[in-house]
């Protein structure tokens, strides 16, 4: 049987993804999804974490085949100053505003303690 050469493959669907812009996601979710190598079906990646204010960035690499890759939670905006200094990462507004908050209201809770003992 000969193979077609104009063939190609479907594109890939998504379905029933919900609306949310953002989702909050278990660190041992985010760790199995970020381990597996996209490359070879043997590997798991190194993984080396950073985070810039409420953005994360993982490099991985691979212990197999040596594929280097990089995943963000928050892509960069792209800026009139194309310094490598100035990198504003998108980020969802209500998720900072509600950490910060709770965190403040948390902290505050506890010094108010703290000064009654």
């Amino acid at each position: 049987m000969k193979k077609d050469a104009n063939w190609t493959p479907p594109s890939p669907k998504i379905l029933n993804l919900p609306k949310a812009e953002y989702f909050l996601v278990s660190k041992a979710s985010l760790l199995e999804l970020l381990t597996g190598c996209n490359s070879c079906t043997s590997g798991k990646n190194d993984l080396s974490f950073s985070e810039d204010a409420h953005a994360l960035t993982c490099a991985r690499k691979c212990t197999s085949c040596g594929e280097a890759s990089k995943w963000s939670n928050s892509p960069v905006l792209e800026t009139s100053n194309a310094s490598s200094w100035e990198k504003l990462r998108k980020v969802n507004v209500d998720m900072v505003t509600g950490s910060a908050c709770t965190a403040v209201g948390t902290a505050s809770r506890k010094c108010s303690l703290r000064h009654r003992m």
